[in-house]
């Protein structure tokens, strides 16, 4: 199999209701693969759960990893996925040691999890939405024998491509890092400026970009959209693909030693299309819920601008 043969196509939403189908070739997948293997210590002794429909990216990792290294899968069903007290108890009786759920699935199963639930995991993997500081906090007190990862990443670069470990020093902050780049993973965040980009520093908020093997084909059948999003990377001569993914979110480089991470790290903002600007001043709606779902009251929180007619 040649590295840059097309291995899949899963199709994701477009902002026109057309789903666009994304093409994944053969080395963006086996890369992806073995940075979960090696990331989270995947070993012959581990059970993942299958808990993914076969349109979902994140399917491909969880049904082939377990096969890479001698492992096991065990496939959930939707009448124990949708049951949080049922699932916790197919974890348990199954031997089942990773699991990879979205977040607001994190916090049902904790809200009905039986004591002495879940002592077999090793990992809890969330991924699909923003993982909220509170909703971490409650799992690393209930589960600290379980570790945290929170995993971003595009279908079009292969799922996911940063990992990070959550800690409790990670809850001071009013947003989580989603971590560093995947192994042979390049991230770069950038700030268009008159039609130029240029890199941002330390601190700075950007546009997240990513280079490296990761990244796919672009859009099947569909070269309009594949422009917008898929660029020549002017970045790495060496890249496997030569192309840069521009993902459309907005986050901030934070300095080495940031969640614990020995080099810079990346902190999720929200969509760029979701920065607002109100009376001159450029607002973030995603840091605004991320504020108000710090408070103990608030189990979930969401911000939306209403334009009032002029008076």
């Amino acid at each position: 199999t040649a590295p840059d043969q097309p291995r899949y196509v899963l199709f994701t939403s477009g902002s026109t209701g057309r789903p666009k189908g994304a093409v994944v070739e053969h080395q963006g997948m086996l890369n992806h693969l073995w940075a979960k293997i090696i990331d989270l210590e995947l070993t012959g002794a581990d059970t993942v759960a299958f808990t993914a429909p076969l349109g979902f990216d994140i399917s491909i990792w969880q049904m082939l990893c377990p096969l890479l290294i001698g492992g096991r899968i065990d496939v959930i069903g939707d009448e124990v996925g949708h049951d949080p007290a049922a699932f916790a108890r197919a974890v348990d009786d199954r031997g089942i040691t990773v699991v990879e759920l979205v977040p607001t699935m994190v916090r049902h199963l904790l809200d009905d999890l039986a004591p002495g639930s879940l002592t077999g995991l090793r990992w809890m993997i969330a991924t699909g939405e923003e993982l909220p500081a509170e909703l971490s906090r409650r799992w690393l007190e209930a589960m600290p024998h379980a570790r945290l990862l929170n995993a971003y990443g595009p279908t079009e670069c292969s799922d996911d491509v940063t990992h990070h470990t959550v800690t409790a020093g990670d809850l001071e902050l009013l947003r989580l890092p989603i971590g560093t780049p995947i192994v042979n993973a390049r991230l770069y965040v950038l700030r268009e400026d008159e039609g130029a980009w240029s890199a941002c520093d330390v601190g700075e908020t950007g546009e997240l970009f990513v280079g490296g093997v990761v990244v796919g084909r672009g859009y099947l059948g569909n070269d309009e959209r594949t422009r917008e999003a898929f660029y020549r990377d002017p970045f790495d001569p060496a890249s496997p693909t030569g192309r840069l993914y521009r993902t459309g979110d907005a986050v901030k480089l934070l300095p080495a030693g940031a969640g614990g991470e020995d080099r810079p790290t990346l902190q999720y903002l929200g969509r760029v299309d979701r920065q607002v600007k109100i009376a001159g001043v450029r607002m973030e709606l995603g840091e605004i819920e991320a504020v108000l779902q710090r408070h103990p009251g608030v189990r979930a929180a969401a911000v939306v601008v209403h334009e009032y007619p002029a008076r």
